[in-house]
């Protein structure tokens, strides 16, 4: 754990200072501290990491299409001008109904991988990567959150008057 917290400090660091600009790069950079946090975290081996990865790389794309496609809804609504206000009721209903469908599907695409992935590293690894996904997503935030005061975007919204 002490590796992981040290290996994340490094990287976070480094992508602090390096503020890629491209999405790209971002998504790179952020991939490889995941990679590097779940393979630290599992503490795989060799071999279960040579099983792992693949079906994991193939649940993570799948979810991260579904992601993306909602994510692009909301981008040409920003993009066209539009603010929550501005919607109908039957556009917010859509967006919800889109937004529950990615989420069911998302759930159906964890429970199918669920047993490929227990095949690959175990029950009990399979288990601590559901746990290491939640941490990893907590301390994006974290950092995200201490990033406010350096000018970037994270942490809470200002108070409203």
């Amino acid at each position: 754990m002490k590796n992981t917290a040290l290996f994340l400090a490094f990287f976070i660091g480094i992508a602090a200072t390096a503020q890629p600009k491209d999405f790209k790069e971002k998504k790179e950079k952020l991939d490889a501290l995941r990679v590097a946090f779940i393979t630290d975290e599992l503490e795989l081996t060799p071999e279960e990491a040579q099983a792992f990865w693949p079906v994991f790389n193939e649940r993570n794309n799948k979810i991260e299409t579904l992601r993306r496609e909602m994510m692009e809804t909301m981008f040409k609504l920003k993009n066209q001008g539009k603010i929550l206000g501005d919607l109908t009721d039957l556009e917010i209903e859509k967006m919800m109904q889109m937004r529950f469908s990615n989420e069911k599907e998302i759930a159906k695409i964890n429970e199918s991988y669920h047993a490929r992935l227990v095949e690959a590293v175990g029950l009990r690894k399979t288990a601590k990567l559901y746990m290491s996904e939640m941490r990893f997503q907590r301390k994006l935030i974290e950092r995200s959150r201490s990033r406010k005061g350096d000018g970037e975007r994270g942490g809470p919204p200002p108070p409203r008057d």
